[in-house]
């Protein structure tokens, strides 16, 4: 794990559902963990009802929220960022459950973000972006809310389950995501394949250890159905896709920390894609 990217806050946030936060979060965690996956990687969940992530990773913590009073839920995640400040561990990745972005924004965010600043952490907020509408105006609402809270933001173009590029027109045109200034950064997530993604979430296992050939964790008809899905050319074909994925995230996530303190204005359009 490269040490610019030590000491970060990541959280996936959107209040719909299937939009692909587990599936960025992911990501994140091979962001966080580095090449070498030997960062010391936080995995929070607050999707207990629907969680892929405790699947995947071993250690992964629940912290359900479902209203502004689940307190051993939110202290949680204020622990997390703690010892994130504290270096027990380099990096945390949060992935949020649906229709909670609402309580996270009034009751947990603020005061992450108080905590953030006095122990020197960067929380980096990523929002998928759809071909939905409603989805885009929700990412532009929290970021515009965000930034001055000290919050960065990443917006994550997702292409896949057929969301071709040509239908993106109306997020590349709309107004106010031009207007920021610097502008937010921004990473476009090639489709890997809706085929990949079901059967390795199925089987428990993340596009890392596809890559990896990391199937050993599987019973007997698991491994079989892995070996079957996932032959060595694949492996390789997602390891590559993989990297391209991280070099694009790193960049965007230090472009996103270095124009933090900037306040937005209506100057400019350029962007990191």
């Amino acid at each position: 794990m490269s040490k610019q990217h030590k000491r970060i806050f990541f959280s996936v946030i959107e209040g719909k559902g299937g939009v692909g936060k587990s599936f960025i979060a992911q990501l994140l965690s091979s962001v966080a963990m580095g090449p070498e996956g030997l960062g010391n990687v936080r995995m929070i969940d607050s999707d207990v009802n629907n969680s892929s992530l405790a699947q995947i990773y071993e250690h992964t913590e629940f912290a359900g929220i479902r209203g502004s009073n689940d307190l051993k839920a939110i202290g949680t995640i204020s622990m997390a960022l703690k010892e994130l400040g504290d270096d027990v561990i380099d990096a945390v990745v949060w992935d949020t459950a649906a229709g909670t972005e609402d309580i996270i924004t009034a009751r947990v965010l603020p005061s992450l973000a108080a905590r953030a600043k006095k122990a020197k952490v960067n929380i980096v907020v990523a929002r998928p972006i759809t071909t939905s509408r409603f989805t885009q105006q929700s990412a532009l609402a929290f970021a515009a809310w965000a930034r001055p809270q000290g919050i960065s933001t990443l917006f994550v173009r997702n292409l896949g389950q057929g969301r071709d590029a040509q239908y993106f027109a109306d997020w590349d045109a709309n107004t106010e995501r031009n207007a920021f200034n610097p502008p937010i950064a921004e990473v476009i997530l090639p489709d890997l394949g809706a085929w990949l993604s079901d059967e390795a979430t199925a089987l428990g296992l993340s596009i890392e250890d596809v890559a990896l050939g990391r199937f050993d964790k599987l019973p007997e008809r698991g491994l079989q159905i892995a070996n079957d899905k996932f032959p060595p050319t694949v492996q390789l074909a997602v390891a590559d896709w993989i990297e391209l994925r991280r070099t694009e995230f790193e960049e965007a996530i230090d472009f996103a920390i270095a124009t933090l303190s900037a306040t937005p204005t209506t100057k400019s359009k350029a962007r990191v894609e």
